[in-house]
């Protein structure tokens, strides 16, 4: 077997083993398999963010599946962390309902443990309607601003400030912002002080993630959510608004914002 970098002169090649809504970004790197005949076997791509190598997918053709063809990339993967001199864990993370044959490799996958990771919402409109939020009754809607019709200092002094209190980290703006969903990514300002934030990132399987929520004004928070809810069903109606509740506090404020979203268990491969 064969590892190649897939680069722009031959992703065309791994047209069949890469995923339609792939981003192209600096920080995501993809390493392709082809057996001594040149059939293409398979695909994985990582990046490393804060410290750690994350694995944004691993597909391999069916007719190579079961011969050694994704324990071949892992292996890759984990030789070239091994010699880049870094200390970084490396981990993967899926839904085991839908991507079963994924599952049962890192099962198998001996140089990573797989347990369950967090839970992930898909939202609908109908989410926001039931939220108890003092103020809601108002008729005054909150004004609402688009980040990206801010200033390129403003936004990054929303960033800066994001990093510094809530350790949300953008390690490049220019590809960070290629992923965002500009239409969708709003926030509240009232009396010159940001209240709240929703930023909205596009997912490599064709979803919306809400990637990042701002909140110190809860009426303000539901607002921007229902907006974006209902702008997705709207402008993308393939698309369904999701959001993983990884800590204890995002996980109380999935449990009361979203109560009929579809909850559905994470699992993650670490090792």
């Amino acid at each position: 077997m064969n590892y190649l970098w897939i680069d722009e002169e031959n992703r065309s090649s791994f047209k069949s083993v890469l995923p339609r809504e792939y981003t192209e970004g600096k920080e995501n790197i993809c390493i392709g398999a082809v057996d001594d005949e040149g059939f293409v076997c398979g695909a994985l791509c990582y990046r490393c963010a804060s410290y750690q190598y994350d694995v944004l997918w691993l597909y391999v053709s069916e007719e190579k599946r079961l011969q050694g063809t994704g324990t071949g990339l892992m292996d890759r993967l984990f030789q070239i962390v091994g010699t880049s001199g870094e200390i970084c864990p490396i981990s993967a993370r899926f839904e085991p309902a839908k991507e079963k044959s994924l599952y049962a490799f890192f099962l198998s996958y001996t140089k990573m443990e797989t347990t369950y990771s967090h839970s992930r919402y898909y939202i609908v409109p109908r989410d926001l309607r039931s939220v108890n939020i003092p103020g809601m009754g108002e008729k005054d809607t909150l004004p609402q601003t688009d980040f990206f019709s801010l200033s390129t200092v403003a936004q990054h002094k929303i960033l800066t400030k994001l990093e510094e209190e809530c350790g949300y980290v953008v390690p490049d703006y220019d590809d960070w912002k290629k992923s965002t969903v500009p239409e969708l990514c709003r926030c509240i300002f009232l009396e010159g002080e940001l209240k709240n934030l929703l930023l909205v990132q596009k997912r490599a399987d064709g979803n919306l993630e809400l990637s990042y929520l701002y909140s110190k004004h809860p009426r303000g928070l539901v607002e921007l959510l229902s907006d974006a809810a209902w702008d997705t069903e709207g402008i993308y109606p393939d698309a369904k608004l999701v959001f993983d509740a990884v800590t204890r506090e995002s996980a109380a404020m999935a449990k009361k914002l979203f109560p009929h979203a579809h909850i559905v268990p994470i699992y993650e491969a670490e090792g």
